[in-house]
């Protein structure tokens, strides 16, 4: 019996630095997303609490 679902969407997982690859920040280097915020705003429950839409 097949489900009637119709996948609509892909998802992906990668590893490590396919970001840097791309050209996209990555968190760690010297000019990564870490150095435009601090983890509190991006990484607690606080913060995610001030960015909910």
């Amino acid at each position: 019996m097949k489900p009637d679902v119709v996948p609509n969407k892909v998802v992906v997982f990668t590893g490590s630095g396919i970001s840097a690859e791309s050209g996209l920040p990555t968190f760690r280097d010297s000019n990564g997303l870490w150095r435009s915020y601090s983890w509190e705003e991006v990484a607690s429950p606080e913060g995610w609490k001030a960015r909910l839409l």
